[in-house]
């Protein structure tokens, strides 16, 4: 890891997208798991806009699905900018859609920076990038205009997604990657899965899975998980013991975009953007930002390598590589 001082850099280059001003109320939201030079460059850089910071910790509750304290919502609510440095713990839960909801109402905002130790390679690494943002955008056009994604790839994966309608599931497109919740029965195929495995709750485990496990999806539910090599059988053991039929739903699809990120780091932002990498999450999805409303005891995220990615037939993405005609080819 490199010095302290290299990350107050990194800090100060995120927070310039936060765009704070003096007048600004802010409260910096952590958790007992926030890394604290994370967190102090954070303040530090606030301060430095003239800003005023609160800072709330909340103990954590679990990596995914812990409600804050009733305390905790009413002052996020009253904020101009929430900067969000633990979002997993409170993703998918009642407080933050309170929030949001309190927010849009006022005209605050959410921003986020991935806050935790296992965080601080990719926050030095993938600082703001114009282009990066630019070609995000160029993906939001091609997602949010698509009828049908269609997934493939040589091991034999071949699922279809439908987009649904834009306006009732928007899409999620930070800097990096565009993702979406589908409609609630409109997945079907199978899935050769190799690649990340990041499991977000109830318990936190991550591993590269190297030989492929066939996954069979029918209308947004996984039907069967083929067992036969170590990682098939934890998968399968490990949906199988939530007894819960939500936890087999198609939860989203992100594809991502930024080619300095290490998928090997296995932290959230290396599944989710991921150069070329197609992440899907299966389990809990309730959460405005994708309008969907699928709750669950568990989430995993399975973030698949070599893959394509086609738009109504139109290929973007071809074996793990962005083609030319998408425009979202960078070189590497």
């Amino acid at each position: 890891m490199r010095p302290l001082p290299d990350l107050v850099t990194a800090v100060r280059l995120h927070s310039r997208r936060w765009e704070i001003k003096p007048q600004h109320r802010v409260v910096v939201l952590t958790s007992t798991e926030t890394y604290g030079p994370t967190r102090d460059a954070v303040v530090s850089a606030i301060v430095e806009a003239g800003a005023d910071p609160v800072t709330v910790t909340l103990m954590v509750r679990g990596p995914l699905l812990g409600e804050m304290p009733p305390l905790a919502v009413d002052l996020l609510s009253q904020a101009d900018v929430v900067i969000d440095l633990q979002h997993l713990t409170w993703a998918y839960t009642e407080s933050q859609t309170r929030v949001r909801a309190a927010l849009a109402d006022r005209n605050g905002r959410i921003v986020s920076l991935h806050g935790r130790e296992e965080d601080v390679f990719h926050v030095l690494r993938c600082t703001p990038d114009p282009q990066l943002v630019d070609r995000t955008q160029r993906t939001k056009g091609y997602v949010d205009g698509a009828r049908i994604i269609r997934v493939t790839s040589r091991l034999g994966t071949d699922l279809s997604v439908p987009r649904g309608d834009p306006a009732a599931r928007p899409s999620f497109c930070p800097p990096g990657q565009a993702a979406f919740a589908p409609p609630d029965d409109g997945v079907n195929g199978t899935l050769y899965f190799v690649g990340g495995v990041r499991i977000q709750t109830p318990v936190l485990r991550k591993h590269m899975v190297n030989e492929p496990v066939r996954i069979d999806i029918v209308k947004s539910k996984i039907t069967a998980i083929h067992r036969g090599t170590p990682d098939a059988n934890m998968l399968d053991d490990w949906f199988k013991s939530h007894h819960d039929a939500n936890s087999y739903h198609f939860a989203h699809i992100n594809l991502g975009l930024d080619p300095r990120v290490d998928i090997h780091q296995l932290d959230n932002l290396s599944v989710h953007y991921n150069y070329g990498g197609i992440l899907m999450g299966f389990g809990v999805n309730y959460t405005p930002l994708f309008g969907s409303a699928v709750r669950a005891p568990s989430h995993v995220e399975l973030a698949l390598v070599g893959a394509s990615y086609a738009v109504d037939g139109r290929p973007l993405l071809v074996d793990g590589e962005f083609t030319a005609d998408s425009g979202l080819a960078v070189k590497r």
